[in-house]
Formats: C-alpha cells, sequence, structure tokens
C-alpha cells in the first residue's frame, strides 16, 4: 500500500523535471524554470517519503493534504501568471493526488474508526482542511477567470472541474459514501 502513493508522487516530480525538457529553451531558461519548481520538487519528494513511512490511512491522507495544498498554490500561481497549460498540467496531478491520496485513505480510514471516537474527530478535520483548501482555490479561480476580458480559456474551465469534482470526492470519502 505504500509504493501506491509513492509512485504517483515519484511519476509527478519525474515528469515535473521531464516537462522542462519538452519546450526548446536557452539553458538560462532551463534554469530558471528549474528553480522555479525546486521549493515543489522538495515538498513533493518530502511528501512521498512521508507516504513511503507512514502506515495509519488518516496520517496519510493528512499528507497528501499537505501536498494538494502545493499543488492548488501551484496552480494560481500559473492561473494568475496566465501560464494556463501550467496550470492545466498540475490540476491533473492535483486531482490524481485527490483521488488516489486524500479520497482513498479518508474511506480506508472512515472503514476502520468507530462512529463518535477522537479518531473520527480527526478525520472530519481532515476533511475539513482539504475542502478548505479546494474551496479556496475554487474561489480564486473562478475570481481569475472573472477578470479575464474573453470567456475563460478551456484549461481554465476543465481545472475547475478538476477542483470542484475532488472537493466532492473528498467530502464523499469522509462520510464513507
Amino acid at each position: 500500500m505504500k509504493r501506491f502513493l509513492f509512485v504517483p508522487v515519484f511519476a509527478f516530480v519525474t515528469a515535473l523535471a521531464l516537462a522542462q525538457e519538452t519546450a526548446p529553451a536557452p539553458n538560462a531558461e532551463r534554469m530558471e524554470l528549474f528553480r522555479r519548481d525546486l521549493g515543489l520538487i522538495e515538498k513533493l519528494v518530502e511528501g512521498g517519503l512521508q507516504l513511503a513511512g507512514e502506515e495509519d490511512p488518516l496520517r496519510r491522507a493528512d499528507f497528501c493534504t499537505g501536498v494538494a495544498e502545493q499543488l492548488a498554490a501551484e496552480i494560481e500561481q500559473a492561473a494568475e501568471g496566465s501560464e494556463n497549460a501550467r496550470a492545466a498540467e498540475f490540476g491533473q496531478h492535483l486531482r490524481a493526488m485527490l483521488q488516489d491520496g486524500v479520497a482513498h485513505n479518508l474511506t480506508t480510514a472512515r472503514g476502520r474508526i468507530p462512529a463518535g471516537s477522537a479518531e473520527e474527530k480527526r478525520l472530519f478535520e481532515v476533511n475539513e482542511r482539504a475542502a478548505k483548501v479546494l474551496v479556496g482555490l475554487e474561489k480564486r479561480l473562478q475570481l481569475h477567470s472573472v477578470r479575464l476580458a474573453a470567456p475563460p480559456p478551456d484549461e481554465m474551465r476543465h481545472i475547475l472541474k478538476v477542483v470542484s469534482d475532488g472537493r466532492i470526492e473528498v467530502e464523499k470519502a469522509a462520510k464513507g459514501k
């Protein structure tokens, strides 16, 4: 089970590093792109290592929520910078983290946690933290879309759908549905 989520995180970090190679760019530009993404890469590697060492599905869901927070921040930054393709790519990674990380682990934890227990309270806290991140991202992306002179690009609509769908899936997982 540990490898189940470590693989997507590792694949994401690899894809992020390789994405820098897809568009031919001068070495200085590549270096700048790498520097820009270095903090995210470090956080994703750290999150992957935490996940690999954790057995408790509730703590794993919490770690995954932390990674989702980082991805949400990157999506928002890319959208504000009109880097729609980058934002859309991060949206796909966010979807994977929400489905295979947060929701999956909340569902697993929900099946093991008795109703009314202290652990159930913690489960709801993790769910609320994830929901707060996603609702905030949705609102900021909607505001960004409104500020655009033209209709929002397809990437922006797609990202909003990904965030909305992910929020709904995480909420269902916490409720055991």
